[in-house]
């Protein structure tokens, strides 16, 4: 992982372990990348912990050793941090440092509370009580500017990719394969369909870290162009398998504002910045937050192979517990939305131990088109009910062509607890999770209704204790 390089082969100790999961950002780094049309620069705060140290060829780079004013040796990000007492032990310093220099890059003037709180959720700190935090991070916007020149960094990204350009081609087997195309995947998938692909890795890292798991090959895919961009047309949306979640989610939420709340709690903003909507999909975790609500919104995949292209259902995707309908050497490669249709009743809830940065034990994303008060079509998704993403088609088939009322919801509850089996684990009971999920619908009427749930809404509801 790049932490161990950092640490142990540039002896820069600033960027500290601590979880080893992506969870404390410790190890919080800025990583500097050219957009995929590669007309400009990103900078994304990422945890270096879980990412691999081959992502980051041709990227920049920075940790809490590169920051400094140029008079005092401290940036305004770091003197913030000083003057409001930001820092007790100091151990979870730098990485709050990394995560606010890019927020600093990334934004001219003080943002709002709300978006420092997002750029800060995958920080912990258990000495400062943050509110210091918070204070060091409006405060760094008041003294003179100090950012980086984004136009000399795109020309230091572009003079980087030239040199890897002109150095010899690649091996004919490679353990860390680095492919420009689709092509190219499909043909190292083709000879060995076992080596295993990579692309945010925020999950694989995991494998790494704490399974102390290897691989013999490994395929990365952050520098195949094709797989990161994203196209809007009166088709709908068509999103790459490798757009990092920190891109796709705002730009989803613009049509679809219902879901600005559940993609906010979709783990925090450096997991959101390398963790990308295919690998959420091929993944095929049962709690995998972004399936219900594709699910929901009734996308469909496109999968390359060497001998074309196919498209295929969502639905259809999943076949048992992280088993995919992906057939050998194949790989998939964008995510089709369909465009908004009218009068859509959209509604998705997490439920989860903790409201942020948290695995779901539930996850519910219902979508209902309706006429003169009827439902013609409904779609109602789940996560955390079965052992992988799915939908309640007996649900569905009680809500249609019915007035979405009371009567029709307890039937479709009924429905649903006859329908899945989940499982007993550490996140919830079997029970726990039936009931929430009957409960969750039961909300999606309420607020269908106008009463939206508040601490004093009474609702005719089993209580899941």
């Amino acid at each position: 992982m790049l932490l161990g390089h950092l640490r142990d082969e540039r002896r820069l100790r600033g960027t500290k372990e601590g979880c080893a999961e992506g969870d404390c950002g410790a190890c919080m780094v800025v990583i500097a990348e050219l957009t995929s049309d590669e007309t400009s620069v990103v900078y994304r705060a990422v945890n270096s912990c879980i990412l691999p140290l081959p992502a980051i060829t041709n990227r920049l780079v920075l940790t809490v050793e590169d920051l400094d004013d140029g008079e005092n040796g401290l940036h305004p990000v770091q003197k913030a941090l000083v003057e409001c007492h930001g820092s007790q032990c100091g151990f979870c310093t730098p990485g709050f440092v990394m995560s606010l220099y890019a927020l600093y890059l990334n934004h001219d003037v003080y943002p709002g509370r709300p978006s420092v709180n997002e750029a800060l959720s995958g920080n912990l700190c258990r000495c400062t009580g943050y509110l210091p935090i918070f204070e060091a991070a409006e405060r760094m916007y008041a003294y003179p500017r100090c950012a980086r020149d984004p136009e000399v960094d795109a020309a230091r990204l572009r003079d980087m990719q030239q040199k890897t350009a002109v150095q010899k081609p690649q091996a004919a087997y490679d353990a860390a394969a680095q492919p420009k195309t689709i092509a190219e995947v499909c043909k190292i998938l083709s000879k060995d369909n076992d080596a295993r692909i990579v692309a945010g890795a925020t999950d694989l890292g995991l494998e790494a870290t704490k399974d102390l798991k290897s691989w013999s090959r490994t395929i990365h895919l952050d520098d195949v162009r094709e797989l990161q961009q994203i196209t809007q047309t009166a088709q709908g949306l068509s999103i790459g398998a490798s757009c990092v979640l920190s891109e796709v989610f705002p730009l989803m939420a613009k049509t679809y504002p219902e879901l600005s709340d559940y993609f906010y709690r979709f783990a925090s903003l450096s997991i959101r910045n390398r963790a990308t909507l295919g690998g959420n999909i091929a993944n095929g975790s049962p709690i995998g937050d972004s399936m219900p609500v594709l699910l929901a919104l009734d996308a469909d995949l496109e999968i390359a192979r060497t001998a074309g292209r196919r498209v295929m259902a969502l639905s259809d995707f999943y076949l048992g517990y992280r088993k995919l309908a992906l057939k050998p050497a194949e790989l998939l490669t964008r995510i089709l939305v369909p465009p908004r249709p009218e009068d859509l009743f959209l509604r998705a809830y997490k439920i989860s131990k903790r409201r942020e940065d948290d695995i779901s034990a539930v996850a519910m994303v219902i979508a209902l088109t309706l006429k003169d008060g009827i439902v013609e079509s409904a779609r109602v998704a789940f996560g955390g009910l079965a052992e992988m993403p799915r939908r309640a088609k007996g649900a569905e088939t009680i809500l249609e062509g019915h007035a979405f009322g009371r009567e029709t919801v307890n039937e479709a509850v009924a429905s649903i607890e006859r329908e899945f089996s989940p499982i007993s684990d550490h996140r919830a009971s079997a029970s726990y999770r039936l009931r929430v999920a009957g409960n969750l619908l039961r909300r999606a009427l309420a607020e269908f209704e106008g009463n939206p749930i508040t601490q004093t809404t009474q609702l005719n509801c089993e209580v899941a204790l």
